[in-house]
């Protein structure tokens, strides 16, 4: 992975999900959800965001195994 012939961001972030993929660790249509978390611009999480994915959550309002895409 550290001899890696990339030299932008998006082509390290595709080649480390493709390898999750490949290896088993990411199921195949989480990939693209990965790829967005990895490569968007996004804030920091405040603790009341954090508090308020997991009340959506527990309501049965967004998915649990989203929990960190949605922060």
């Amino acid at each position: 992975m550290l001899d890696l012939d990339a030299t932008d961001l998006t082509a390290i972030a595709t080649h480390v999900v493709d390898q999750l993929v490949l290896s088993g660790q990411l199921p195949p249509d989480c990939k693209g959800h990965v790829l967005k978390a990895l490569l968007l611009k996004h804030r920091c999480a405040t603790t009341a965001d954090v508090l308020t994915v997991c009340e959506k959550s527990l309501m049965g309002e967004i998915s649990p195994v989203f929990l960190w895409l949605a922060v």
